[in-house]
């Protein structure tokens, strides 16, 4: 029996209006300092889902966004929003068609697809940006504390990520990494908000210890968010 995976993303996601917009604050956090200056800029989002991120992004006054994704469900509802998307069943293949784009956003996508479908988009994404274009990649962390779990929390996903991996997969494709961190985002929004920080501060700091004594100096620098970062520029030398 087909699964229709829009259905599945709605039953696990609040797309209503509010909870589109509760992401806005968390990718402030994560993507927004890695944003072109210029709100002219052009810039892709990769495996776009139900479109929340572009919704930020038109939100905050840039004008050439543009998003893809495979999936029809997930297209129409974007489209139903008036969000400029496509479907695209082949990534890489519509990411080569563009070019001079300053910012590629392929988030919550590589770990959907298999080692060779994704050395074709990283490459597809090197081809596409401009000279100084980044790209930013957000895939499950390998290192968190719940990784296995978050690997297998959703059926389409075939495997996690650590830094170096990912770092030599872009190094492969034509990419100088300038960011590795994690995507933590929880605020004092809410008494529930404070607690879950204040556990999550508790139980990282053993964590935290842990990769120290495992991996040494790297250790201090581990990612430990469910959610592995990482931002590259184009190798141009």
């Amino acid at each position: 029996m087909k699964v229709d995976y829009f259905e599945h993303y709605k039953r696990v996601n609040d797309l209503s209006e509010h909870g589109r917009k509760s992401h806005w604050g968390p990718f402030e956090r994560t993507l927004g300092r890695f944003l072109p200056e210029n709100r002219n800029a052009n810039i892709v989002d990769i495996g776009c889902g139900a479109g929340v991120l572009l919704e930020w992004l038109l939100s905050k006054g840039y004008t050439h966004v543009r998003g893809y994704d495979c999936d029809a469900g997930q297209v129409s509802f974007c489209q139903s929003l008036k969000l400029p998307v496509e479907q695209a069943d082949d990534s890489a293949e519509q990411l080569g068609q563009c070019r001079n784009v300053d910012l590629v956003v392929i988030k919550d996508v590589l770990e959907h697809m298999g080692k060779e479908d994704v050395a074709r988009l990283l490459v597809a994404a090197r081809q596409a940006l401009a000279p100084g274009g980044r790209i930013y990649i957000s895939v499950p962390n390998a290192a968190a504390s719940y990784a296995t779990y978050w690997l297998y929390n959703d059926p389409t996903h075939m495997r996690s990520y650590s830094a170096n991996v990912l770092s030599l997969e872009l190094a492969i494709a034509g990419f100088r990494v300038k960011h590795v961190g994690d995507d933590d985002t929880t605020a004092f929004s809410s008494p529930f908000g404070i607690i879950r920080l204040m556990l999550r501060s508790f139980f990282r700091f053993w964590r935290r210890l842990e990769a120290i004594g495992e991996y040494g100096a790297e250790g201090l620098r581990l990612p430990l968010g469910l959610n592995l970062v990482v931002v590259a520029e184009c190798d141009v030398a």
